[in-house]
């Protein structure tokens, strides 16, 4: 159920940091590809979209990608700016991106608590003043650099390792972020050198569904696999969708569960992922009923930057060169960053 008062703050500063010019939307190109027919569409301000359907019986999935040719000139930005000095764009945050507090339940607010302004705000659960409620445990940012509206950071307030494990708080944060969008969201975590982690301080990604603007299309391309596969197996047991070329583990659930009961199954497909690793890395994804984790093995398949997104079938590309390459063969790009069955 989508937060009417956390959405509005997500628009709101979204809106002024755009003004602002504290958000560098990247402009892109929409390319539907079926059966070898081609449509064209360009979209300033967009995520471009290629439905690709694989030949293989076993791998059919109709994958997204991001053209987004701007990024090249952001990661030559970002090479540069790690020469002169190591940063944290966290510690302290862009004020123009911050969207809430997000503190943890307290005995006077049975309830995650959520401030909306720091340090005179009240509980926007409780309308207490600030004397419920405990230091905040995270921190609710726009993403500066984003090739999809209202893409947001879940990151901790005080400083921890990417590489940490997700913690309880760190899953009630998320989920709490999640929902925020009024068609549902995915949240999704790069963990290690050859997840395609770009901070080392902790924070998990969130983008609002659908990833694709294709009329019909599923919410996540991968859904219909991983659907298929839940369906024959028990809540809360690991489960693989062995129809997808790469390892991956995941749980479904259909019933409420607790922030306690997901971390716990988190800790599980982490230990089978980094246990499935031979660069001690892995990508996590999470929506309403369902996470998945994704062992790697390297940060880039056939050249092409690979993160969690990748795997739910929502490539990014630079160029059209690398555009190309996924037309070739979509699943070989993530089998190469993934790890084979």
């Amino acid at each position: 159920m989508c937060d009417e008062s956390l959405w509005a703050d997500v628009t709101r500063v979204s809106q002024s940091a755009r003004l602002a010019g504290a958000i560098c939307g990247i402009d892109s190109v929409e390319e539907t590809v079926r059966d070898g027919a081609t449509e064209v569409e360009a979209r300033a301000g967009d995520c471009c979209s290629l439905a690709v359907c694989s030949a293989h019986a076993s791998h059919v999935c109709q994958l997204v990608v991001r053209v987004a040719t701007a990024l090249r000139d952001k990661a030559k930005a970002v090479l540069k700016e790690k020469t002169l000095a190591v940063t944290n764009p966290f510690l302290p945050y862009d004020e123009q991106l911050f969207v809430r507090c997000l503190v943890r339940a307290t005995r006077a607010c049975r309830e995650p608590c959520a401030a909306t302004v720091r340090p005179s705000a009240v509980c926007s659960q409780c309308s207490r003043p600030p004397v419920c409620l405990q230091p905040p445990s995270h921190v609710l940012l726009l993403n500066k650099f984003n090739v999809v509206d209202y893409h947001l950071l879940v990151v901790t307030a005080a400083f921890e390792q990417q590489t940490a494990p997700l913690s309880v708080g760190d899953i009630a944060a998320t989920r709490f972020a999640l929902g925020a969008y009024p068609f549902g969201g995915l949240a999704f975590f790069n963990c290690g050198e050859a997840s395609g982690h770009s901070q080392p301080h902790k924070h998990v990604q969130l983008v609002p569904l659908p990833l694709s603007s294709r009329p019909g299309a599923a919410p996540v391309p991968i859904a219909l696999l991983l659907q298929a596969a839940a369906a024959a197996t028990p809540c809360g047991i690991v489960f693989s969708v062995t129809a997808l070329p790469f390892r991956n583990y995941c749980v479904a659930w259909g019933r409420p569960v607790s922030d306690e009961q997901l971390a716990s199954w988190q800790v599980t497909l982490r230990a089978l992922a980094l246990g499935d690793s031979p660069a001690a890395s892995y990508n996590l994804l999470m929506a309403d009923a369902w996470m998945m984790a994704i062992p790697r093995s390297a940060e880039r398949g056939h050249g092409i930057a690979v993160n969690a997104l990748a795997f739910a079938g929502t490539l990014l590309v630079r160029s059209t060169e690398e555009l190309e390459r996924v037309r070739s063969d979509p699943m070989a790009i993530l089998l190469a960053a993934g790890v084979p069955w």
